[in-house]
């Protein structure tokens, strides 16, 4: 068979997608005045990964010559001048981690109807350690009262649930507290 037939033979299988590789040509590469049959041969020469090779040189067009040798461009010069930028947190300052570490334990906050001058002390100093602490044991305080809260709050739900007088001022306890977190922080100026 001619070329011209086998070409004529080819249009006609690819037209009907009944492609038959009739007669592969060998694909010769020449690097440095050797002759090559593949990227794995030239992978081997050139020390380089035999995909970036064939990438270089079919799709980028560079002779086999300047393939070891090429360098990108610029990224702003590739893919233009849309980055991102990560805003980096605020990264606070050992000291400030130890005065959170350091800080004392939050006082304890008792109510109490039978001795309101307990009561008043109690909700005195519990104020005074809020007013001092960092942001953070201010939130965390508030987040801790939110849980406990919620806690005795699920209990009542329960069908084994036994009313005391030790739940409903665990209760009265929580409350005064969030609302009292949630005074400090509003007088801070945050929510």
């Amino acid at each position: 068979m001619e070329n011209r037939e086998l070409k004529k033979l080819y249009k006609i299988l690819k037209k009907k997608n009944k492609v038959i590789f009739l007669e592969e040509e060998e694909r010769i590469l020449e690097y440095r005045g050797q002759r090559y049959t593949s990227y794995y041969q030239l992978e081997k020469v050139m020390g380089i990964n035999r995909k970036t090779i064939q990438y270089r040189h079919e799709v980028k067009g560079l002779p086999l010559e300047e393939v070891p040798d090429f360098s990108a461009g610029n990224a702003i010069d590739r893919f233009g001048d849309k980055r991102i930028i990560h805003v980096s947190c605020k990264k606070k300052t050992l000291a400030n981690w130890n005065e959170v570490i350091e800080y004392p334990e939050n006082p304890q906050l008792h109510f109490s109807g039978s001795d309101p001058e307990k009561t008043a002390i109690s909700i005195e100093k519990y104020q005074k350690w809020l007013e001092d602490a960092p942001e953070v044991l201010i939130l965390r305080e508030r987040y801790i009262q939110q849980i406990r809260f919620q806690e005795l709050q699920e209990s009542e739900k329960s069908k084994y649930f036994y009313a005391s007088t030790y739940h409903e001022e665990a209760k009265t306890t929580a409350e005064k507290a969030i609302e009292i977190v949630n005074e400090i922080l509003n007088e801070r100026g945050n929510d």
